[in-house]
């Protein structure tokens, strides 16, 4: 993703901004999962040497 001419640097931006990526973003919202486990608490360092 770090082109090093600029040809490469123009090619991806121009990729990046084709509308077909904007509407694979609005598919990824839609089919990502409508709640997320939460993480366990962890005891931290500080809390342990207590």
């Amino acid at each position: 993703m770090v082109p090093k001419t600029r040809l490469g640097m123009a090619v991806r931006n121009t990729v990046t901004r084709l509308p077909l990526l904007e509407s694979m973003s609005g598919m990824e919202r839609i089919m990502s999962p409508k709640a997320a486990d939460r993480l366990p608490d962890y005891e931290s360092a500080a809390d342990t040497a207590r």
